[in-house]
């Protein structure tokens, strides 16, 4: 909703009217009017339209330096963005790469686990001793086998 403001800006009064906020005229004011008390100020016979047009020059200067950097950035950006995706599809490669060697290192393996898996199978008469042990009151160890001491607790 437009709204009509009457703004005083080194002592001169402007009417405008603009649909931005009480807040936000309030600061651009604030600019301005800063802007063109420090030019009077430096320069005594400096009139306040010759101020006002050097306000305007200023801050079109800074504007398209701003738009000028923020290119700059959106190419930085874009750049970066090339990197990104460069370096994810070598992650991808590197990743499908890795996958390759170990599905034969895996097929390796899987013999060692049915070994591994037969194990307890063998271990089970150990158990049994196990529990004998405690109704003869005998601390006696099992013999399963040399690999298999460590994993004997009739010695606990």
């Amino acid at each position: 909703m437009k709204q009509k403001y009457t703004l005083s800006i080194a002592d001169m009064h402007v009417n405008v009217v603009t649909e931005a906020s009480r807040d936000t005229i309030d600061k651009i004011v604030g600019m301005l009017d800063r802007k063109m008390r420090e030019i009077t100020l430096q320069s005594k016979k400096c009139p306040k339209s010759e101020a006002a047009l050097l306000c305007a020059l200023e801050f079109c200067a800074e504007k398209l330096s701003m738009k000028e950097e923020v290119e700059a950035l959106r190419e930085s950006v874009a750049a970066k963005d090339k990197e990104i995706a460069s370096a994810q599809k070598k992650i991808a490669n590197l990743e499908e790469e890795i996958a390759k060697l170990r599905a034969p290192a895996e097929k390796e393996v899987a013999p060692a686990t049915v070994e591994v898996a037969q194990a307890p199978a063998v271990a089970e008469p150990a158990a049994e001793a196990v529990e004998e042990a405690p109704v003869s009151k005998k601390k006696s160890r099992n013999k399963v086998g040399s690999m298999f001491d460590l994993l004997t607790f009739s010695d606990i």
